[in-house]
């Protein structure tokens, strides 16, 4: 017999529960690889990264980009 502790590690380990970890991560998963959330939307690894990368530019340019970018996540965010 498994113990649950260890079943809820191999669970927590294959994607199928990333609120365990937060409950800001409720509805996220990692499938094949990839962060997808509820909406079914995936995100690569390579993705984030460039996510990552492009808030932490602070050009005039890259500013509105950033100012974009996170209009369009909070739009996503609120979708059904």
């Amino acid at each position: 017999m498994i113990p649950p502790e260890c079943k809820r590690l191999m669970r927590i380990y294959r994607g199928m529960e990333l609120a365990t970890i937060n409950p800001k991560w409720k509805g996220w998963r990692i499938d094949n690889g990839e962060l997808t959330n509820e909406a079914g939307i995936s995100l690569k690894p390579e993705q984030i990264l460039m996510g990552h990368a492009l808030m932490e530019i602070n050009s005039e340019n890259e500013r509105v980009l950033k100012t974009k970018i996170i209009q369009t996540a909070r739009m996503l965010k609120n979708l059904p």
